[in-house]
């Protein structure tokens, strides 16, 4: 943002700003999720995530959250606060529910040996089976919606280290373990949606 736009967002009271951001300002909702809380969404990746998250796809899943139903979470600030204590709050909440909800879905999916067996691969060819080409690999792969998450899978497959990618892709070491977990976790539901097509 441009300085004279973050001076401009930052002299309106909190409500002002609320209103521009349901009236559509998408400047608005740039001052809020990349300046007004950039020292919040820090925050949460280092407590609750222990500093492993990308925090642009913090912002992303925030701002899916926040926005959807026509802004209805955000309607709901009445103002008894600052808009920071508010905000601050729910995006707390938001992210420890939706970290305890992904701990106890793979706690239930490593007691599940068929599900187990997808997503924590220890090799991506042990998804290559009699039945499962290589190349329909490959389709389902570009069908991945997060492309960072394809461009890591891809360099797996050309059988570059972790250390590799890292330097590939111009992250650390720790957020290529973080991103191959994630990027297993889709991939694996791709192939089972595939593996089951026809079995309804």
């Amino acid at each position: 943002m441009k300085d004279n736009e973050i001076k401009f967002f930052g002299k309106l009271p909190d409500s002002e700003l609320v209103k521009e951001i349901l009236n559509g300002n998408k400047n608005a909702v740039e001052y809020l999720l990349f300046v007004l809380c950039e020292p919040l969404f820090s925050y949460i990746n280092r407590t609750i995530y222990n500093s492993t998250a990308e925090k642009h796809e913090l912002i992303s899943e925030f701002y899916i959250y926040i926005s959807s139903d026509d802004w209805k979470t955000l309607k709901s600030f009445m103002g008894l606060s600052k808009l920071t204590t508010w905000i601050s709050v729910v995006a707390v909440n938001f992210f420890k529910k939706k970290r305890l909800t992904v701990s106890v879905l793979d706690k239930k999916m490593t007691l599940n040996n068929q599900n187990a067996s997808l997503l924590l691969l220890t090799d991506l060819s042990d998804m290559i089976c009699d039945d499962f080409s290589k190349f329909e690999l490959y389709d389902l792969i570009n069908k991945m919606s997060n492309l960072r998450y394809k461009m890591l899978i891809l360099l797996e497959l050309q059988g570059l280290a972790s250390e590799d990618i890292a330097v590939e892709m111009n992250i650390s070491v720790d957020n290529v373990y973080t991103m191959r977990k994630r990027a297993r976790r889709q991939l694996a539901v791709l192939l089972n949606e595939y593996k089951n097509v026809g079995k309804e």
